[in-house]
């Protein structure tokens, strides 16, 4: 009874009607069959998210043991090379056959762009350790919101005030002037800072537009 070890003699001993006999024989035990990593999916989706704000939601990653029956256990850990990219939990241990999920999360976005990382999966007693899979994480800019309630009020007969709401996300505006209701390729003024401006370059009896635009960061 028992585990048997491999390369060893063992006697058995047969007892029957005629008595008992015993003989000594020699016993060849095969190794246990190794574990075997498999994930699911095996290309995780592309996080995606706006420059300033709030993390996306984390994505699930399955991680298998994919042996037969009777194979060893699949004692696994999950490392990444970036650290804004993040597993939990980081470590585990998977019966044959059985799965285990995990979140795969990563930061709150800052800098602008597509941001990339690689999860791990390793068992060093697996078939096929190590395993890994791709994360991509795009950020974008945030929306520039345009300027709204532009207004142009005459101050005596020398200037004209400009003025108008501001827009989200905006670090600047640009101003566009024309004689002609139609806007210029050229502003007038540029990278304004304020949401007001006092235009002093006009002449009495003249009919000036402008427009507004919106500069982002």
């Amino acid at each position: 009874t028992g585990n048997l070890t491999a390369n060893k003699n063992y006697t058995l001993t047969c007892s029957g009607p005629g008595g008992t006999e015993s003989k000594s024989v020699a016993v060849s035990v095969g190794a246990q069959p190794s574990a075997t990593i498999g994930l699911n999916p095996t290309t995780l989706p592309a996080f995606n998210a706006i420059s300033g704000q709030a993390a996306p939601a984390g994505k699930t990653l399955t991680i298998t043991n994919t042996a037969a029956a009777g194979s060893k256990n699949l004692n696994w850990t999950a490392t990444t090379n970036q650290n804004w990219c993040h597993v939990s939990p980081a470590s585990g241990s998977i019966n044959p056959g059985g799965s285990a999920a995990v979140n795969v999360s990563v930061n709150a976005p800052s800098n602008v762009g597509t941001f990339y990382c690689t999860i791990t999966i390793s068992d060093p007693n697996a078939t096929n350790s190590p395993q890994n899979i791709s994360v991509t994480y795009r950020v974008n800019s945030p929306s520039i919101g345009d300027p709204s309630n532009v207004t142009a009020v005459a101050s005596g007969c020398s200037s004209i005030i400009i003025s108008w709401s501001g827009g989200l996300n905006v670090t600047s505006y640009n101003l566009f002037r024309s004689i002609y209701n139609s806007i210029p390729s050229v502003p007038y003024d540029f990278a304004l800072s304020k949401t007001s401006y006092i235009d002093i370059a006009v002449s009495p009896h003249s009919n000036y537009y402008y427009w507004v635009q919106s500069v982002g960061g």
